[in-house]
């Protein structure tokens, strides 16, 4: 599923506009330009119905946006990283269908979360995405 997940994103072109090819999962790589996508798998568990196990594979993933904040400390200075989350969550919300071989059943945006991380002298602008994501190989 993450493979799949990368590609999925990878084949939006607003997002693509936004971010490149910069999306990874667990890292922002040292270096990364901005703004960037970490995604990472937080939770989940297989899909149970009364008779046992149904061959769904849950799992809850988390999606940072970050975006390096220009001087200040704005709404302003949060548009870049705001504008991807976006794309993000207009690719993923709802989409239901096969990609790169494996079988989305359903993809549910369940949260969002904003906030903001100085690394070194740099201020970065975070939005965090929760997705729960349930798919069929």
């Amino acid at each position: 599923m993450e493979e799949a997940l990368v590609s999925l994103l990878l084949t939006d072109a607003p997002l693509t506009a936004l971010v490149g090819d910069r999306i990874n999962w667990n890292v922002f790589p040292q270096g990364i330009a901005s703004p960037a996508i970490r995604l990472a798998r937080i939770g989940g568990a297989v899909g149970l119905h009364m008779q046992g196990v149904d061959g769904l594979d849950g799992a809850l993933v988390q999606i940072d946006v970050r975006a390096r904040a220009p001087e200040g400390n704005d709404a302003a200075a949060m548009a870049p990283a705001m504008a991807a989350a976006r794309a993000v969550t207009a690719r993923l919300a709802g989409y239901r269908g096969i990609h790169a071989g494996i079988a989305f059943q359903g993809i549910f945006p369940t949260a969002l979360r904003v906030s903001a991380d100085k690394i070194e002298s740099e201020l970065f602008h975070l939005v965090s995405l929760d997705f729960d994501i349930w798919s069929r190989v």
